[in-house]
């Protein structure tokens, strides 16, 4: 079986192979950086400067860069692998799960784990803790539906940035 129809077809005029050729991945970055400059030209002059003087760029702003690159490079990617629903599904599963997130890492990471000591927590009751909370979910719905629910609630009583004054 040839090799050549089992790989992916790619979007802007792209062969599976250029992805490990060098001067192909400087073709599939400038049609990335051309995508980018049509979608937010904001931000493609902010990330051409950055790689102008990489230098000079502090680790903060980096970082910030970064992570607001993630989102049109995720775009851009699904389009390029002819992926753009399925991205957009697993995008809005996201979505909907972002209180637990918020949840899982602002109250539980920095409230929680400070608050009450592991062998404290390993003592605790847990089907008396979850009823205290009033959780609008059973275990009998999935994992995923109690937990965005308890999320959902603990936001619900300690507000949607999950702060907790410490005692």
């Amino acid at each position: 079986m040839n090799a050549s129809r089992l790989a992916p077809v790619l979007s802007h005029g792209f062969a599976f192979n250029d992805l490990y050729d060098r001067d192909g991945l400087g073709r599939l970055d400038a049609a990335f950086a051309a995508w980018l400059q049509g979608v937010d030209a904001g931000l493609h002059a902010r990330l051409m400067a950055a790689r102008a003087t990489p230098d000079q760029l502090p680790p903060k702003d980096e970082s910030s860069l970064l992570i607001e690159l993630a989102r049109p490079l995720e775009d851009f990617i699904g389009i390029l692998f002819g992926v753009v629903a399925p991205v957009a599904e697993l995008r809005g599963r996201h979505a909907r799960l972002a209180p637990l997130y918020d949840c899982k890492r602002l109250f539980v990471q920095r409230y929680v784990t400070r608050a009450i000591k592991a062998d404290a927590a390993a003592s605790l009751d847990s089907d008396s803790v979850t009823a205290g909370v009033k959780v609008a979910a059973i275990l009998a719905d999935g994992l995923e539906d109690w937990e965005l629910a308890f999320a959902l609630r603990v936001r619900a009583l300690v507000g949607a940035e999950f702060k907790v004054e410490t005692p």
